[in-house]
């Protein structure tokens, strides 16, 4: 979920990985405090091992961010290679933002190869095409050529991508909206529906999740007079797991930024520019729209060899208590693309960008461990709360079961959490600075 809990200000994973050094910990053999060995390890630590990691979302970044940061000796200070399909990370909950207007594309997606610049990282831009756990290597198709990358520890952070064949006709005549290049097509369709002639323009948004909901309030904020935004739900309300304080702050902007909420509705097909549904009394209904957006579900991204990994019924590789793949030697995987349990419940944390923010402290800190025959963390998580952005000049935010906020509050509140969970120094400063120039709390 792109905006539930990107996590706050604090992270609780630096806190417990600062603490355990701090204690003097770090050379502990036996299970004590939520340290463990990491099954499967060489007891006699690597020299300048190849950490390859997949994926290039808040997991996979953050974890190769934390790794540059890890007490590594001279001589274990391991070759790091980040792989991703695309050139840029995508700060997922800020693309309402870069929707809107109100923040920039170099804001909201830098390019890797300037996060990465003051570091020794290799950034590799590819498709990750096969991945063979025994020979321990994985095949990256490159712009020109496809090769391997061998590694001596891997990280899998690939994450998810949204389904459109779900539904008959998506594919052809809808949109997603899960990434920057969806992000972009819609600000365009926008663009130019905003400049024809028509006097209502009518935008169909399937799925009343957190995405779906932010996405038709900005989209509603963003059309103004125009726009006639219909959000279909196939629950008896929107927001069905979010925290109550957010569902009526949200219940109350989308009524006020007119948009007509369709509960029960069950989508049977699309074709161009209508939407068949069925509705709570069974009869089918249809709705014309000028921009049909679909937010209703993921799936997993595999690549040739996933299936040697033991992997849950929705696809999500099976993890252990310190996030490594179970039953494979020297591979990690966090974020989307595992089933990662809290060690003190027995419920996975559900496919965010906190809980994955949170997993890359513990993943690097444990891959650190595996090579420097160190123990291990056991993965906690830490439930911050949750942010929406309800249009540019509106949010709603639940955060530690005693902080509600929501207005200019709200949407200063969350572009300051947002800020401090920046990926770099560098890239913070540039976007404080243009935030600086674009007050957004009069």
């Amino acid at each position: 979920n792109m905006e539930k809990g990107c996590g706050f200000v604090m992270n609780p994973g630096s806190k417990i990985l600062h603490r355990a050094g701090r204690q003097g910990l770090l050379r502990t053999k036996r299970m004590r405090n939520g340290f463990f060995t990491v099954s499967g390890m060489a007891s006699d630590p690597l020299v300048r091992p190849n950490i390859v990691v997949l994926g290039g979302g808040f997991g996979g970044l953050y974890t190769t961010l934390h790794l540059m940061n890890m007490p590594w000796s001279r001589l274990q200070k391991p070759r790091i290679t980040l792989v991703d399909r695309s050139d840029r990370f995508v700060f997922l909950p800020l693309l309402y933002d870069l929707l809107s207007g109100s923040m920039s594309t170099s804001e909201v997606a830098p390019y890797y190869v300037e996060l990465l610049q003051t570091s020794d990282v290799k950034f590799q831009m590819g498709a990750i095409t096969s991945l063979d756990p025994d020979a321990k290597t994985v095949r990256v198709h490159g712009k020109d050529e496809e090769h391997n990358i061998e590694y001596d520890r891997l990280v899998i952070a690939t994450g998810a991508e949204p389904v459109l064949d779900s539904i008959p006709g998506a594919e052809d005549h809808a949109f997603a909206f899960y990434g920057l290049e969806d992000a972009l097509l819609v600000k365009e369709k926008l663009r130019e529906l905003l400049g024809s002639e028509l006097s209502s323009i009518k935008v169909a948004i399937i799925g009343a999740g957190f995405n779906g909901v932010e996405l038709s309030s900005t989209i509603a904020d963003v059309l103004g007079e125009r726009g006639c935004v219909t959000l279909l739900s196939r629950d008896d309300g929107i927001l069905k797991n979010s925290k109550p304080h957010n569902r009526k702050t949200a219940e109350k902007s989308l009524r006020k930024l007119r948009v007509n909420v369709e509960t029960k509705a069950s989508v049977d097909r699309i074709v161009e520019g209508a939407v068949f549904f069925q509705s709570e009394s069974s009869e089918e209904e249809s709705i014309q729209a000028d921009l049909i957006l679909c937010t209703a579900g993921t799936r997993t991204s595999k690549f040739s060899g996933f299936g040697k990994l033991p992997q849950n019924w929705r696809g999500q590789l099976q993890t252990t208590k310190t996030l490594q793949v179970k039953e494979s030697s020297g591979i990690f995987a966090l974020g989307d693309i595992a089933e990662s349990t809290d060690v003190s419940s027995a419920t996975p944390s559900k496919a965010t960008a906190q809980a994955a923010l949170q997993q890359a402290d513990y993943v690097a800190w444990n891959v650190y461990a595996s090579v420097a025959d160190e123990p291990a963390l056991a993965y906690r998580y830490l439930d911050l709360g949750e942010m929406m952005s309800l249009g540019d000049h509106n949010a709603t935010i639940s955060a530690l079961d005693s902080i509600n906020l929501s207005g200019k509050a709200a949407v200063a509140f969350r572009r300051a959490v947002y800020l401090a969970r920046m990926p770099t120094d560098l890239h913070r400063l540039r976007t404080t600075a243009s935030f600086a120039t674009k007050p957004f709390v009069s």
